[in-house]
């Protein structure tokens, strides 16, 4: 009886080892992907160099 609990045991915290491995991959992928769109967006709205931080002159392209 105790082996199952322990087998159980096992199995679960390999299943929730490998669902935290693979959930922290995605994350840093979206953020990966997300980050750039979102700086260039505060770039537009802010009218602010995201490097310099001087003052841009781009035309708001979301108009």
């Amino acid at each position: 009886m105790i082996i199952y609990i322990v087998l159980g045991l096992g199995i679960f915290l390999m299943g929730f080892a490998t669902g935290r491995r693979m959930g922290i991959k995605q994350g840093y992928r979206d953020f990966e992907r997300e980050y750039p769109l979102t700086v260039k967006m505060q770039a537009y709205e802010d009218g602010k160099c995201p490097i310099c931080n001087g003052k841009c002159h781009i035309t708001n392209a979301f108009e």
